[in-house]
């Protein structure tokens, strides 16, 4: 939104200023009061100036993979102790949606994106998807990719010109299992899908 950055200009450019004097050590005796309010601004850079980098129901789930069921937040791992990274889940798997066939040439060439969240959405609108594809025929949020205990599967969320799985029709609203290697079209734009 233009207005909103117009009016975070001025509260940025004091916060460079003071981020200045505080690396400099002019305001050592201020540092507690305004490392908290140059925080806030950061936030508000990313929630405000940056839509589309961090989406709420992405911090949402990231809050809840660091929550006990007791609803008490872990502490911070052991030194000693080994930390399991999310892409070694026994039923981890990630996926690509490229226009180009997978393992030619072509592959390189136009849109490619991983998809290695739970939830993966496609559609016109940078702000509420993952894959944005600025075409008038596809739908502000056309598609969702989820992965459900390894597999794929794809839902149209309702969008006017359909989406395909191998050259069927999918039902609105409606869960399909995909095939880990397969043609998806959202509306007229073709991509090849691999699961690996």
């Amino acid at each position: 939104r233009p207005d909103a950055r117009w009016l975070l200009t001025v509260p940025h450019a004091a916060a460079a200023l003071l981020t200045l004097a505080v690396l400099q050590g002019w305001l050592d005796q201020a540092r507690p009061v305004l490392l908290p309010i140059l925080g806030s601004l950061v936030l508000v850079d990313l929630f405000v100036m940056a839509p589309g980098l961090i989406r709420s129901d992405r911090v949402a789930v990231w809050l809840k993979r660091i929550r006990q069921p007791d609803g008490v937040t872990r502490s911070a791992p052991d030194s000693d102790q080994t930390v399991l990274l999310a892409g070694n889940e026994p039923d981890f798997r990630m996926a690509m949606l490229s226009e180009g066939q997978p393992g030619t040439p072509e592959e390189q060439e136009g849109v490619r994106a991983f998809i290695l969240a739970d939830e993966f959405v496609v559609g016109r609108d940078p702000r509420k998807t993952d894959l944005c594809l600025p075409v008038k025929s596809i739908g502000r949020v056309h598609a969702r990719i989820s992965r459900q205990a390894g597999s794929f599967f794809i839902c149209d969320l309702g969008s006017a010109n359909g989406t395909c799985l191998d050259g069927r029709r999918l039902q609105k609203h409606v869960a399909c299992l995909m095939p880990d290697q397969c043609l998806v079209q959202f509306a007229d734009q073709i991509f090849h899908f691999r699961a690996g």
